[in-house]
């Protein structure tokens, strides 16, 4: 892919100015950002106890999906971690590339989350709000490519929005699923202080509700469901409710924590084989 080449995904059927200015305000989102870098943060430490990081110091980090860089400005003020930031989005990609020109140690990939491979495997991949937007169809495929970008100690850090539990063969429960999620979503905007953002981030949440109805661009799970297909990638996954509190019949945002399972040398794809063994280069995306 070529920088000629206009890809449009989420800004087919999302504003995307309006994203960038409001999706911060999004009901649990900043706590939901702080656990997914403090979470990072003590993967950190606990590998800096079991493995020296070389001459350099420096972590290897991840992030598919950056979108506008709203999680990749966070991941920018870790000052020992070099981070990738890949978006499929021609649209977000420009407006991510400009927000992260500042910062020395960020590169931005305009590529798609469920083919990229970078030179060498990564300490910590994040997601954040991002794996909804892969199709159902990909969501194992991707999740093997995740798999192969992670070191075999690194971990994978996902924000999402996950739905209440339905039967995932009824196409009539998801939908139920789906509106019950961001109905609730919705009625929580009245915490937000700003008049603007309460109608401007609904609106966005209702963009978002239609196209997991329609199956186009959203596609939403329930936290069992995820947890199942990181289990087909041969993941092991620790989910934690950041909101709402409380309620078990809404679903919510969560932070999954996940490792790769420990499996046999013939259980391994060769490519993954080979890609745990290359040597790390500082000009390797």
């Amino acid at each position: 892919m070529t920088n000629d080449d206009k890809v449009l995904e989420m800004s087919r059927y999302i504003d995307i100015e309006m994203y960038d200015k409001y999706e911060e305000e999004h009901p649990f989102y900043r706590d939901m950002s702080w656990r997914m870098i403090q979470m990072g943060r003590q993967h950190r430490t606990d590998l800096n106890g079991n493995r020296s990081r070389g001459s350099t110091g420096r972590w290897r980090v991840l992030e598919l999906g950056a979108g506008t860089g709203l999680f990749t400005k966070r991941l920018a003020e870790e000052q020992d971690w070099d981070v990738t930031a890949v978006e499929l989005d021609s649209t977000c990609h420009d407006v991510l590339r400009r927000k992260m020109s500042p910062y020395s140690n960020v590169t931005c990939w305009r590529a798609d989350s469920r083919s990229f491979e970078g030179a060498a495997p990564y300490d910590i991949v994040f997601s954040s709000f991002a794996d909804h937007h892969i199709c159902d169809a990909d969501k194992v495929g991707y999740l093997v490519n995740v798999r192969k970008n992670l070191r075999d100690d690194g971990v994978f850090i996902v924000g999402e929005e996950l739905l209440p539990t339905y039967e995932p063969q009824d196409p009539k429960s998801r939908d139920m699923a789906i509106r019950t999620y961001h109905e609730f979503i919705i009625s929580q905007m009245s915490t937000i202080e700003s008049s603007e953002a309460r109608t401007l981030l609904a609106e966005l949440e209702r963009q978002a509700m239609l196209s997991g109805l329609a199956r186009h661009g959203d596609f939403k799970v329930s936290e069992s469901v995820y947890r199942t297909l990181l289990a087909e990638a041969h993941m092991q996954s620790e989910p934690i409710l950041i909101g709402p509190n409380g309620r078990n019949d809404v679903g919510g945002v969560f932070v999954v924590k996940a490792f790769k399972e420990q499996m046999t040398c013939a259980d391994v794809p060769s490519e993954e084989r080979s890609a745990t063994s290359i040597e790390v280069s500082d000009a390797s995306p």
